[in-house]
């Protein structure tokens, strides 16, 4: 008897399932979605997108984008910096010819058709060159400072210090000088035209040529002219 009962039970339920999927299949009724305006639709693709702002300044936006193609393109023909540039510490280039990898503590020097990127560590070593050349080519010398000696009554004095020799005073672009009566002794119209003067290293007189050389010949050493003998 129970069994009966539980069979009609299962029948009943079965029954009642099958006729909700049937009136289902029948509507032919599908869940609706909610309708979104189409400007609605629009204005959320735009702000997702960011294309609102994009379509505001289309014009500006494109300026920026050709200044930055012009920019990677100006980087992609730049020059590296080369191991050999480092090490020397200056590598020869106009203003606008900086080497991509340039330390930014480099400077440029201006020197026409030689101006160069230039370390300052190197532009002061090549400076002291300049003025070591201009002391001992003028007849001056340096003075070897204490820190180098053992002599028990030596004054200290920096061996980048140019000592001239009597009678001549250091110029700061010309080396040492010929001084007399608190005046540098300057070269004369009649030197000049002559392309030489009587002298000895330590007898330069100021403003003298860059390009003349100084001749040793006993006492007829002379400053001189390369042209001239």
């Amino acid at each position: 008897m129970k069994r009966l009962l539980l069979i009609s039970v299962g029948l009943l339920i079965l029954t009642a399932c099958s006729s909700d999927n049937s009136d289902i299949a029948q509507s032919g009724k599908k869940p609706r979605l909610p309708n979104i305006p189409v400007s609605a639709q629009a204005g959320l693709q735009a702000n997702m997108l960011g294309s609102e702002k994009m379509a505001e300044k289309p014009a500006e936006i494109k300026t920026d984008m050709g200044g930055l193609i012009d920019r990677i393109n100006q980087n992609l023909e730049q020059e590296n910096i080369t191991v050999q540039d480092i090490d020397r510490g200056w590598y020869y280039g106009s203003e606008d010819k900086q080497k991509w990898g340039t330390p930014d503590t480099w400077i440029w020097v201006n020197e026409g058709n030689k101006s160069h990127w230039i370390s300052p560590a190197a532009l002061e070593h090549e400076n002291n060159m300049e003025s070591d050349s201009m002391c001992r080519g003028t007849g001056g010398h340096y003075v070897i400072s204490c820190a180098q000696s053992n002599l028990p009554h030596c004054e200290y004095i920096p061996q980048s210090e140019c000592v001239c020799a009597d009678g001549t005073k250091w110029h700061d672009s010309q080396g040492c000088i010929l001084f007399k009566n608190d005046n540098f002794v300057e070269i004369s119209k009649e030197d000049l035209q002559k392309g030489w003067y009587s002298g000895s290293n330590s007898q330069k007189k100021l403003n003298t040529p860059s390009n003349w050389i100084w001749s040793e010949n006993g006492k007829d050493s002379k400053w001189r002219n390369q042209g001239t003998l």
